[in-house]
């Protein structure tokens, strides 16, 4: 079960890109060093895992409510933000199908049949459920020290940097997301896990993210 701090920070993965994505080490110092092009980079690597994890996650678990026409379409969007090139781009579709899968796995968690649903998973997409929730408990857990060195990089920036710090400004609202909407989704569909009896490992913030065959 995620420690109790998950839940108190009111904050989930079929796989469907596991293994696809270079996760930077996490869970360490997040105060900026002063070098405003390292910390602008380092945040941005960071910010944009957790993004693609926190994704990834929502996806996967509305995948136990969606028709295999829609997951395979949802599929082929990941694939298609992973293949973007320019950030702001890629920045803003990772921004928008984060709030469509963030409203739907709410909506889902409210559904009269949503503890039907995950009961009735077969035992290989339960395990990936329980993996879903573990990655977005790991990213969630990071996202508070992230924001914070965002909140640090913004004001200690000079005028003469605005322009390299625009990619820090741009990330924190997403990442802010993590936390604030995901909260009673997340935590509601734990308890809908525990209730069919899936196993859900304990998420930390230095916890490694898990894919269905191991560590990434």
């Amino acid at each position: 079960m995620f420690k109790k701090s998950l839940l108190v920070l009111s904050l989930c993965v079929f796989s469907l890109n596991a293994g696809a994505w270079s996760v930077p080490k996490l869970g360490g110092d997040e105060k900026p060093s002063g070098n405003i092009e390292a910390d602008v980079t380092d945040f941005s690597a960071k910010s944009a895992a957790l993004a693609k994890v926190a994704n990834e996650s929502l996806v996967s678990i509305n995948s136990a409510f969606d028709t295999e026409e829609i997951i395979a379409a949802k599929k082929a969007e990941l694939s298609k933000i992973d293949a973007m090139t320019d950030p702001k781009e890629k920045g803003a579709a990772t921004a928008k199908l984060n709030e469509s899968e963030s409203a739907q796995a709410a909506k889902n968690l409210k559904s009269a049949d949503a503890e039907q649903k995950v009961k009735s998973l077969t035992a290989v997409k339960q395990k990936k459920m329980s993996t879903a929730l573990l990655n977005f408990g790991i990213a969630a857990l990071n996202a508070p020290a992230l924001i914070s060195k965002g909140k640090d990089i913004l004001s200690g920036a000079s005028l003469t940097n605005a322009m390299k710090v625009l990619p820090v400004k741009d990330a924190l609202p997403l990442i802010g997301r993590f936390v604030s909407d995901g909260g009673s989704t997340i935590a509601g569909f734990i308890k809908i896990a525990k209730g069919a009896n899936i196993a859900i490992p304990e998420a930390t913030a230095t916890s490694a993210f898990v894919k269905d065959d191991g560590s990434i």
